[in-house]
């Protein structure tokens, strides 16, 4: 009986041996063919970049490029003279001496020739420059015998108090007369109205 039983397991092992595959009967996995994922993924990632860095760079080209047009232009328009500014006319009246020259009008928008208006006799005291003659028509009255009289500076301000002529080289204000006997009537903004022997001219300054 035992005998039976040793053979009966020596089968079952040697069944069991048989169907177990052998080391060399083991089936390999064929190698994976293709590219890893990664790597398509890294590569994607690379030729992004380098796109990103030409158009970057190109850019960069063009930008430099008007540049130095436009400094090439700018040291050559550095060259040519730059035109003289224009001052404004200062005010008339708020200078002292202030100049007695008419103001002309702007031209129109449409270019009309601006119309400039005659000034008006300057008034100074209540007394008009134009209602007496002038030193010259004084002069030349038979039997007038003027002294030669010259404005060598005539300085015409708002306050009376500041205004003042040299006349042959003597400084005199309103009410004031030189050594001749000539008297300062009123300064106008042109000149001075004087008085010399009852005879009352104007004097027109220079």
């Amino acid at each position: 009986m035992s005998f039976i039983l040793d053979a009966l397991k020596k089968s079952e092992a040697q069944r069991q041996r048989a169907d177990a595959p052998a080391l060399y009967e083991m089936k390999m996995a064929p190698p994976r063919q293709g590219v890893p994922a990664w790597l398509l993924v890294l590569g994607g990632l690379l030729i992004i970049n380098i796109g990103v860095l030409c158009v970057v760079l190109l850019r960069g080209n063009h930008s430099a490029a008007p540049q130095a047009a436009a400094n090439t232009s700018g040291t050559g328009a550095s060259a040519a003279p730059a035109p003289a500014a224009v001052m404004p006319p200062a005010a008339a009246a708020a200078s002292p001496l202030a100049a007695s020259a008419p103001a002309t009008a702007p031209a129109g928008a449409d270019d009309a020739p601006a119309v400039e208006a005659a000034p008006a006799p300057p008034v100074a005291n209540g007394v008009n420059s134009g209602d007496v003659p002038t030193y010259d028509q004084a002069a030349s009255a038979p039997g007038a015998n003027l002294p030669e009289l010259k404005l060598d500076l005539h300085a015409y301000a708002t306050n009376p108090a500041d205004r003042f002529v040299f006349l042959n080289m003597t400084k005199l204000k309103e009410g004031q007369s030189s050594p001749a006997g000539v008297r300062v009537e009123s300064i106008t903004p042109d000149g001075a109205i004087l008085s010399w022997q009852g005879s009352r001219f104007f004097l027109q300054r220079q």
